[in-house]
């Protein structure tokens, strides 16, 4: 196997005898021809064969839009991927292909993120979405992930009438969040904590409290984590309502890692102990209040586990 672009130079340098830069035709043959050595039967094949010819003996199809996109590489080597993902692009057609045929010089980390694309004809709908709305090429293939988690849990026909119906695609996915179902909570508090179980109930939390979660950003990433199983999000309905949140630590336990008040104020000292009171009833949740826990906990853990 070669390894690209420094071995790509030695082959290069052997068929012409030191061109000074390596025609990017002759690169996409040569990461499906990686065997190759330099000779001169290979001097001629490359200096005399048409470039279309070449991409058919290499890769067996020349897909159109291809070697105008080759040619905006420019003369520099890149990495055997690059020209197998963009022959896979060609390949399948569609938006991300034209996307690369109408950029007037190609972008690199928008050719790896369409690359990180599946093939599915699902991902390519969500795709085509993403890039009609001009959706920045680094947020594809998250969005894309979101969208197949959605799909499992609310079915393919809703997720696509969402984008097609939202001018923000990231906004439409974001709302369909709204949809999903939390795993079930990994304590039962009977009553004195009461779990949040899906992401609307942290929409209407947020709104009540008027806290962080109200941020876009702040409500994707607790959803994430309560989904992921890292993270779940309880109410405490006392004297002094709030919100406290838990953070798995590991394999070991969990860690308080949030509590707060309407406004993301700061619970009295009073609430704070009837908290923790209820949470003592279960060992593998650290005893320890947020803003002093971060030595405690971890001795905690030292001295329980």
């Amino acid at each position: 196997m070669c390894d690209y672009p420094s071995d790509m130079g030695r082959i290069f340098d052997g068929v012409l005898g030191g061109l000074g830069f390596s025609p990017p035709v002759w690169c996409a043959w040569l990461s499906k021809k990686t065997e190759q050595q330099p000779s001169p039967s290979l001097s001629e094949f490359l200096r005399f064969t048409k470039a279309r010819d070449i991409i058919m003996d290499g890769f067996g199809s020349c897909p159109a839009g291809l070697l105008p996109a080759l040619k905006k590489l420019g003369t520099t080597a890149q990495q055997a991927e690059v020209y197998l993902g963009l022959f896979d692009l060609f390949s399948r057609g569609g938006q991300a292909a034209k996307m690369i045929q109408h950029s007037e010089k190609l972008d690199l980390d928008l050719v790896n993120n369409l690359i990180e694309i599946p093939d599915d004809e699902f991902s390519i709908r969500v795709l085509s979405y993403l890039i009609q709305r001009d959706v920045e090429p680094d947020r594809f293939s998250g969005a894309v992930w979101v969208a197949h988690l959605l799909k499992e849990a609310i079915g393919e026909a809703l997720v696509l009438d969402a984008l097609h119906k939202s001018a923000n695609p990231l906004k439409a996915l974001r709302r369909l969040l709204t949809q999903l179902e939390f795993p079930p909570s990994p304590f039962d508090f009977n009553g004195s904590l009461v779990p949040i179980t899906s992401a609307n109930d942290i929409r209407l939390v947020a709104h009540e409290f008027k806290n962080c979660l109200r941020d876009p950003e702040e409500f994707v990433d607790i959803v994430f984590g309560i989904l992921a199983g890292r993270q779940c999000l309880y109410r405490w309905n006392g004297a002094e309502p709030g919100l406290v949140q838990l953070a798995r630590f590991g394999q070991r336990g969990w860690l308080i890692e949030d509590a707060k008040g309407a406004s993301n104020a700061h619970l009295s000292r009073d609430t704070q102990q009837e908290i923790l009171n209820v949470l003592a009833q279960f060992p593998s949740i650290c005893p320890a209040w947020p803003r002093r826990q971060a030595l405690p906990s971890y001795i905690w853990f030292y001295n329980n586990t």
